[in-house]
């Protein structure tokens, strides 16, 4: 495991080549529920989106962004290239601040998605 993030009930895990996502409703009793490959080299991850998506650095792939809506069937949304390589993320409201080894930080807003997937931001 690269990384870790949580929901607090559910535990997103950067592992090689993928994210592994475990339900954690029983902490001593954790259950890997589902698998999503061939993201590349997964190094960060970030949950985005009040919580509907998450954002993964994958290096030399850039940033994906993967609806968590259904964590036992996550999907790929978009993929976000990079200058070089995605190493770091950190979300904050519609944004999503990607860091690189030298090209420093690049600010992508990640609130556009709404447009691309309604169901990431239902009508009210």
């Amino acid at each position: 495991a690269v990384d870790v993030v949580t929901d607090n009930s559910y535990l997103y895990t950067g592992v090689n080549n993928g994210l592994s996502i475990s339900d954690i409703s029983d902490p001593a009793n954790p259950k890997i529920i589902s698998v999503l490959e061939n993201l590349g080299n997964v190094r960060r991850l970030a949950l985005c989106h009040e919580g509907k998506a998450l954002a993964a650095a994958s290096r030399e792939n850039g940033v994906f962004i993967i609806d968590i809506q259904d964590p036992q069937n996550p999907r790929v949304l978009s993929r976000i290239d990079t200058l070089e390589l995605a190493s770091g993320l950190f979300a904050s409201g519609p944004y999503l601040f990607i860091a690189s080894r030298y090209y420093g930080i690049t600010i992508s807003a990640a609130l556009k998605l709404r447009y691309f997937v309604p169901r990431l931001n239902p009508m009210r």
